[in-house]
């Protein structure tokens, strides 16, 4: 395992490294980094002479690349960055071809936070990334069905299947910034679908939590 302050000695690098680039090299129109990975725009024949110019910095740091596809894509982290016919970009979800599509089966024995934060991130991911409402539905339908298989509450069942919407709902409406009113009748919405579900039982405590991360 890493030393826990890596990343921090990596961004104070990557900041000097930036530097030097940015001072004697050709500035890219888009120069966007997360860590050491980076998201790149700039003209076409001026790709490799880029690439071979930054790798010549330091031989510390060695960077690879990764061209736009034929079709016009790019994945960047978990997104994959598509080029329109107008020349700007939508966002989806980007996923590996060894992608299972597996998550964590509610009734395991992990903490249920734990559990909560598998819900809660991947509909944060989809209502914060994709930017075609079209492809954002299937997202969200896509986590749904595959809750389903891991019996997790609000998904198992058509009654309580609403517990799960209105999470989504509180996304899409809110962007993640609820007032104290809306996250009570938000708590009390939830609270009442649980009464009437009869798929899934938990103890008062595992409820609190439960209704608590729905409403960040």
């Amino acid at each position: 395992m890493c030393s826990p302050v890596s990343p921090i000695v990596a961004d104070l690098f990557m900041n000097k490294f930036e530097n030097n680039i940015f001072s004697s090299i050709l500035t890219p129109k888009i120069w966007l980094r997360y860590v050491y990975d980076t998201f790149v725009v700039l003209k076409r024949d001026l790709h490799y002479s880029f690439l071979e110019k930054i790798n010549s910095v330091s031989p510390r740091i060695q960077f690879t690349s990764e061209a736009e596809s034929d079709v016009g894509e790019l994945p960047f982290l978990d997104c994959l960055v598509k080029r329109k016919e107008n020349g700007h970009f939508s966002i989806s979800i980007f996923r590996k071809k060894t992608h299972s599509n597996k998550c964590l089966d509610f009734k395991s024995l992990h903490p249920i936070s734990a559990k909560i934060s598998v819900v809660s991130s991947l509909l944060r991911r989809a209502h914060s990334l994709i930017t075609d409402e079209k492809e954002k539905e299937e997202e969200i339908s896509g986590i749904t069905e595959t809750l389903k298989q891991k019996t997790t509450p609000g998904t198992s069942s058509t009654k309580s299947t609403q517990t799960l919407s209105m999470a989504d709902n509180a996304f899409r409406k809110h962007g993640h910034q609820q007032s104290s009113s809306h996250i009570e009748q938000r708590r009390q919405m939830i609270s009442e679908e649980y009464s009437i579900s009869s798929t899934l039982k938990f103890s008062s405590e595992h409820q609190t939590h439960f209704k608590a991360a729905l409403s960040i």
